[in-house]
């Protein structure tokens, strides 16, 4: 099963066609867009992906100009829905339950804002993975030092208790030491900030993930797509 998680940036506008073409290029299953828009662009992606064989889900009764998440895939599923989700964030997560395994996608907020759907998912989400599942997107933060060169994130903690919970950081497992980033500010500062964290089963199942950073390079949008392979 091939993963691909991208932002697509203030729901992609005028650059659909650009940035479903990259995406349609590495042939994924499963697709999680962040900042998607349910408006005349969202609109467009959900009919591109539907033409190459997609089924799309966005968390229901979202405003047009409202940053969201989108799950497309080729292989069939079905939303669960999410009792509790702190107010605000009901456009900010999207469970989908597949034939053995789930993915949650994620789009968080900047700053504090973002502590209490991390405090939900860690309570309410992660039980729900099931034995094989990931939580899977743009969680604008990473670890100090390492995901970024100095320590401005928010809720470090919060996300350092996502692999306390029992998930594992499923890149960084990979690459320690590494230091590779998805996002660059307007200042050039690099950050990676768009994750998958992997149950141990789910990560046992993970045989390539990286990050595909053309989207960002050919000003698609800011953000570098990050792409996973499972043997499942």
């Amino acid at each position: 099963m091939k993963l691909l998680t991208l932002n697509i940036r203030q729901g992609g506008s005028s650059r659909v066609e650009l940035l479903i073409k990259r995406v349609l290029q590495h042939d994924a299953d499963v697709v999680v867009l962040t900042e998607f828009r349910p408006q005349e662009s969202g609109a467009k992606i959900v009919k591109l992906l539907g033409e190459a064989g997609y089924t799309c889900s966005s968390p229901a009764r979202v405003l047009a100009m409202t940053h969201t998440v989108l799950v497309g895939s080729r292989r069939p599923f079905t939303i669960v829905p999410l009792a509790g989700i702190p107010a605000g964030n009901e456009q900010r997560v999207l469970l989908a339950q597949f034939d053995g395994f789930a993915i949650l996608g994620v789009y968080f907020a900047q700053k504090e804002e973002k502590r209490v759907l991390f405090d939900f998912i860690i309570q309410r989400c992660v039980p729900m993975l099931g034995e094989r599942g990931a939580v899977v997107g743009d969680f604008n933060t990473g670890r100090a030092f390492l995901d970024e060169k100095e320590s401005t994130f928010a809720c470090i903690d919060s996300f350092e208790q996502l692999e306390n919970s029992g998930l594992v950081d499923s890149w960084r497992s990979r690459n320690p030491d590494g230091r590779e980033f998805s996002w660059y500010s307007r200042f050039g500062n690099g950050f990676r900030i768009d994750h998958i964290f992997s149950t141990p089963a789910m990560d046992r199942a993970l045989t390539k993930i990286g990050y595909d950073h053309s989207p960002r390079i050919g000003k698609e949008t800011d953000h570098s797509a990050m792409v996973a392979e499972f043997n499942l």
